[in-house]
């Protein structure tokens, strides 16, 4: 408390305090109390400077997840490619496959009905 205000409250106490040393006394616990509670009360606020050092440190952790993120995609869309690639080489087997299928349930059928033909032609000749 600055000389001024300490001799005012001095003087105010001294209306309800009629000794001089325990008012001065009192005022002096007051402005210990005010000022331990100043104190208290700036040690949880944030200045400029460490708002700003925040700010920065935030930034860089933007940066940094950007960052990863990115490289993130680019791995997901290489395995993406790599995968389709896979899928390709698959359906182009499987379509070899089912057409080897075919053909061979068609040369079998039509083996079948020229076997047929020839088992009735052999029945007619005899």
């Amino acid at each position: 408390m600055s000389p001024e205000l300490s001799f005012k409250g001095v003087s105010l106490t001294k209306n309800f305090i009629k000794d001089k040393s325990k008012a001065e006394t009192f005022v002096q616990l007051l402005d210990e109390s005010m000022n331990d509670t100043m104190t208290k009360q700036h040690e949880h606020l944030a200045t400029k400077s460490d708002l700003a050092d925040l700010k920065i440190e935030l930034m860089e952790v933007i940066t940094n997840q950007k960052t990863e993120l990115k490289t993130d995609i680019a791995a997901l869309q290489l395995q993406i490619k790599d995968q389709k690639v896979e899928l390709m080489e698959v359906i182009a087997n499987q379509k070899a496959d089912l057409t080897k299928s075919i053909y061979t349930t068609g040369l079998v059928q039509f083996l079948a009905i020229v076997a047929s033909l020839i088992g009735i032609l052999a029945l007619w000749t005899n």
